[in-house]
């Protein structure tokens, strides 16, 4: 497939696409916000390393649109070889155009739209594995590397409060890895106690890390079976409520004067602490 002569062809095709007034691109632009992005359950992703892996989730891909600067990139011709093989038409764009749609400021030459639904919360619940509950996470970066860090564990999946950050904003999938598309997240707004309920009537005992709690070396023997992790917002921490839900209050040892760990670094721990 020779993709330089493709390049222009597009354009030539449908020249209103060298203009951000072209519908398709003003709606890809909105998506900019996350309002936008949860009403049309979609993500945006830049960069040849995310689009590649998602080409092997083809029916994952909304749209694909690519710059000539993605053919000057290793690995760029190749990315469109591999959406060609995989049956998604990638649009060809300007430069300026794509950097207009773009998140960041220097984008890789491509970017895709993305299917990234939420999962209901029962049917998360019902999945294999520990689960992690996010309470008030609230930068996209923390969210991301925490739902990283979940697929990693081996967890059926990451709940989150609506006081989290998006995780379908830019920052929170990239800081994600692409785990934002492989594990079930669900968006729950019902309350502590529902959500405590369900979490109970789906076998997992709940332990909400904090630092008021009773030190973690003193409870292995209690950390057995299915776990649902709960952990707090980087400046409000664990609130009230979940502490009255727990059926265990857990914390980190911490050494010299530290009091208190980076939710992301606490998440990982108490995740791996457990399962080891």
């Amino acid at each position: 497939m020779n993709h330089n002569a493709l390049a222009d062809a597009p354009l030539d095709d449908f020249p209103d696409l060298r203009s951000s007034a072209n519908p398709t691109v003003k709606r890809v632009i909105a998506l900019h916000k996350g309002a936008r992005r949860r009403k049309a359950g979609v993500a945006l992703v830049e960069g040849i390393k995310f689009v590649s892996d998602l080409a092997d989730r083809p029916d994952r891909l909304d749209a694909v649109f690519w710059s000539e600067a993605l053919l000057d990139r290793p690995g760029g011709e190749a990315l469109l070889d591999k959406l060609d093989q995989a049956g998604v038409h990638a649009t060809s764009v300007t430069p300026q155009l794509l950097s207009a749609m773009a998140d960041t400021t220097t984008p890789q030459g491509v970017l895709a739209v993305v299917d990234c639904v939420p999962a209901p919360g029962d049917e998360l619940l019902a999945r294999p594995g520990p689960v992690l509950v996010l309470a008030g996470v609230q930068d996209p970066g923390n969210v991301g590397t925490l739902i990283r860090t979940a697929e990693a564990a081996g967890c059926a999946g990451v709940i989150l409060d609506t006081d989290c950050a998006d995780p379908t904003a830019p920052r929170a999938t990239r800081a994600s890895a692409g785990a934002v598309f492989r594990l079930p997240f669900a968006r729950w707004n019902g309350g502590v106690e529902a959500l405590a309920g369900l979490i109970s009537e789906a076998g997992c005992t709940l332990c909400v890390a904090d630092g008021k709690g009773t030190q973690i070396a003193d409870l292995t023997d209690q950390l057995t079976g299915r776990l649902a992790w709960v952990v707090g917002g980087e400046g409000t921490g664990i609130s009230d409520e979940w502490r009255a839900a727990a059926d265990q209050v857990v914390a980190l040892p911490m050494a010299g004067e530290a009091s208190s760990l980076n939710v992301a670094t606490a998440g990982a721990l108490v995740l791996y602490w457990a399962s080891g």
